[in-house]
Formats: structure tokens, sequence, C-alpha cells
């Protein structure tokens, strides 16, 4: 009759320990939060280097001769086309003899960053669960090891 009453007080208050031990907030829901963040980076090439060359046309300009200044001159020259290229970017540069004194290039980067909340797990060690094995039990006077079935609060060193 004790053994029954201990019992039952053992098992409500290992009942209300688990509930106080509980964290906060803890529903057991699964939810996620996503941030999206741009960043513009920029990269600046001061004096890049062409990578091709090639004639694109002849056009004719008007010189003017230093000395008599009714004096004009159209000459041919060749109109080029230059192309600049990196992994970032590609310019085209025409004209004559042209040339591309730099380039910025505004590189848009988009940063996503997902968080998974989860719900918190309580790992307790305390419970109380079917126990067998052996145990020490007194007959006639002396301790003696007898087997032992039952019911009982235990402390849990691993678990799964």
């Amino acid at each position: 009759m004790i053994a029954g009453s201990v019992a039952v007080v053992l098992l409500v208050l290992a009942f209300f320990m688990g509930r106080w031990t509980a964290p906060e907030g803890s529903n057991g829901e699964v939810y996620r939060d996503t941030v999206v963040v741009y960043h513009t980076d920029t990269i600046v090439h001061e004096r890049p280097v062409y990578v091709t060359t090639k004639v694109v046309d002849t056009m004719l300009i008007q010189v003017r001769d230093t000395l008599m200044l009714s004096d004009t001159v159209y000459m041919a020259v060749e109109r080029e086309q230059r192309l600049y290229e990196d992994s970032l970017y590609r310019a085209w540069v025409s004209g004559y003899r042209p040339a591309l004194d730099s380039i910025a290039i505004y590189q848009k980067e988009r940063v996503v960053q997902v968080t998974v909340h989860e719900p918190y797990k309580v790992k307790t060690h305390w419970g109380i669960g079917v126990s067998a094995g052996y145990g020490v039990g007194l007959s006639s006077g002396k301790f003696v090891a007898v087997p032992y079935v039952g019911v009982g609060l235990q402390y849990n060193f691993i678990g799964w």
C-alpha cells in the first residue's frame, strides 16, 4: 500500500518536473525566415587594354594647311573598332585611333539567407520506466541478490 502511494507520488512529481523544465514558446512548429539583400559592387578599370582591333571603314577628314589658311586637303583615315573585354565587361569603342580611358561596372549581387527554426527538444535524463534485472533484497536477515521486475524512477546516462 505504501509502495503504491509512493509510486503514484513519484509519477505525479516526474510529470510536473517535465512540464516545468520545458522551454518557453516551444510549440513544435517549424518555420523559415528568408532575408534577401541586394549589394552593389563597383569595379573600376583605370586603363583597360584592348583585345582586338579591326578596321570598319574609311572616312575623310579635313586637314588645313598651317601656311595657307585657304588650302584644305581631305585625307582618308581608317576608322577602327576596338574591343575591350574582361570576365566582367565587354566594351566596343570606334573612331580614329580609339581608346577607352576608364570603365566603371556596377555589379549587383543578390545575397539570400534562409534560416530554418526548428522546435527545441528538451533532452531530459529523468524518466519512469519498466526495469528488469537484479536487485538486493533482505531475506532471513541477510542481503541477497534477487531478480527484480518492476516500474521505477530512473536516470538515463545514455539516450536514443
